[in-house]
């Protein structure tokens, strides 16, 4: 691909990096923007589609020249950089990808457990970007991301995952309990409710079943009765008096250990 060096910002190439933050991309949009090397370098590895690559000159020496061939690579002045997105930007590193128009749910692998995070309204960008670090780290085989939860290719929620959503099947559907329901029944898994709950099934006393999706709650009022009613069963992460609750990527973290390194 290309190699350019651009000076005018009004060059209309440079528009979807303009102002990035008054003009943060939803979720109708097609493409997203991924920020910071590491996230940038994480995209190009990546098999989504890369419409470009901008950088500041004072940053170029560190681009890897194998990524070259994948996008068009723009780079800038860093002051005019700068004035383009509308905020002082030391990363040097910005890319546009887009967003993949279907994608599956993984077939489970014969003889081998296959765990999923479900999250129907997870609206904290940096809660949803941790339990994407979390998820590939643990090795689960999909994220669904409910249509009431944050946008899951919004600037923040990827810079915190640091790129690793690009290496996790994200599933969206408008109906999600339509998508669960369909996992639970024609599938075989069992859908898991992580609660506050001293009456429901300890953590510590789990066994992890064949097929799992592990269901997160909003982080004000956790599970909605929907998502309760749906579930199999419903577990607790037991606490010592006064501990009212923890934060839910912390609690995914904790769920995520005990299912994949302790009760194996």
């Amino acid at each position: 691909m290309s190699e350019l060096f651009l000076e005018d910002l009004n060059d209309p190439r440079l528009d979807v990096y303009r102002d990035l933050k008054r003009n943060n991309r939803t979720q109708e949009s097609e493409t997203f923007i991924a920020e910071g090397r590491f996230v940038v370098e994480r995209l190009l590895a990546s098999d989504y589609e890369v419409e470009s690559v901008l950088v500041s000159d004072k940053k170029r020496h560190l681009f890897p020249e194998e990524h070259l061939p994948r996008a068009p690579l723009w780079v800038m002045p860093h002051p005019l950089m700068e004035e383009l997105i509308g905020f002082n930007f030391h990363h040097g590193f910005l890319a546009c990808g887009r967003r993949k128009v279907r994608v599956d749910i993984p077939s489970p692998t014969p003889g081998k457990p296959s765990l999923l995070l479900a999250c129907p309204h997870i609206m904290d960008p940096d809660n949803l970007g941790t339990i994407m670090r979390l998820a590939r780290a643990f090795g689960v085989d999909a994220l669904l991301v409910g249509d009431q939860s944050t946008d899951p290719f919004s600037r923040r929620v990827i810079r915190v995952s640091m790129g690793n959503i690009f290496f996790l099947p994200i599933i969206t559907s408008p109906d999600f309990v339509g998508l669960l329901s369909d996992l639970k029944e024609r599938e075989g898994y069992q859908l898991v409710a992580t609660v506050l709950d001293e009456n429901a099934d300890r953590l510590m006393d789990e066994t992890r079943p064949e097929r799992m999706a592990l269901m997160f709650g909003n982080e004000a009022d956790g599970l909605a009765d929907t998502w309760l009613d749906l579930a199999d069963r419903r577990i607790t992460i037991p606490m010592d008096d006064g501990t009212d609750s923890l934060n839910v990527a912390l609690s995914a973290g904790i769920f995520l250990y005990h299912y994949t390194r302790i009760a194996r």
